[in-house]
């Protein structure tokens, strides 16, 4: 098995000849992943201000979460994964063969259907940053009972830049298959500046899939809920370390 550790080296601080880059404090924001074996969860919109989906406010927050408390690093709009069998999010549990499932996707009378994703803001005086993001088990509501084996995992992700002049850079996504293992911190992608200018990058998430596993103990009405921990900190590096454990 590969076991991956991060190590963040934090870049921030650097005093440059004439300018001061300013050091961010991180920021995390939780959302959650949803399986509704009962009834019908909507998604809630969230207000765009442009074809691309840029967010100007998340609404009141049932399709996601947000921090704007930094000035500098700003973590806009981060996504509930609220997930489907065929679009119905009330889901007959097939014991014999499992379930593949999909997240519904954002939806806004303004915009209509937009794919999930994550965005964020910085100004110019944050260089680089890092956003990653950390999923628990599946856990039944007001129980113990885990969905065993069931994974996050982001299909088809790409990055794209909101706002920001040409000489911005583009932020960069980690891959364009991330999987959330449970309870594992990921990376899902950085912003490396190459100038001094505030910017807004998103992460579109065009496929998000859970697949649920035959042979589970589910019963009737049950919900099981993941919690995500989106973190942003003002630090693009990584290293990756691969150990193999017998």
């Amino acid at each position: 098995m590969k076991k991956i550790t991060l190590l963040a080296t934090s870049i921030l601080g650097i005093v440059t000849l004439g300018s001061t880059i300013a050091q961010a404090a991180d920021v995390n924001v939780d959302t959650e992943g949803v399986v509704n074996f009962s009834n019908v969860t909507e998604a809630k919109p969230v207000k765009p201000d442009d074809d691309s989906g840029t967010v100007i406010e998340p609404g009141d927050k049932p399709g996601g979460g947000s921090d704007t408390s930094d000035m500098n690093l700003k973590l806009l709009y981060v996504p509930n994964f609220v997930f489907a069998d065929n679009g119905n999010t009330s889901i007959k549990y097939d014991f014999m063969k499992g379930n593949k499932l999909e997240a519904i996707v954002q939806t806004t009378k303004e915009a209509g259907e937009f794919p999930n994703f994550a965005q964020v803001y910085h100004s110019k005086e944050v260089a680089n940053w890092l956003l990653a993001a950390k999923a628990s088990d599946f856990k039944l509501v007001g129980g113990t009972k885990i969905l065993d084996g069931a994974k996050i995992v982001l299909d088809d992700a790409d990055a794209v830049k909101n706002v920001g002049s040409s000489t911005v850079a583009t932020a960069t996504i980690e891959n364009s298959l991330i999987t959330l293992e449970s309870n594992e911190k990921v990376n899902i992608g950085k912003y490396v500046g190459t100038t001094n200018e505030s910017a807004i990058n998103s992460f579109n998430f065009n496929k998000v899939k859970l697949d649920i596993t035959s042979g589970l103990a589910i019963g009737e009405n049950e919900t099981y809920k993941s919690n995500i921990t989106w973190t942003l900190s003002g630090d693009a590096t990584a290293v990756v370390t691969d150990t193999e454990e017998e």
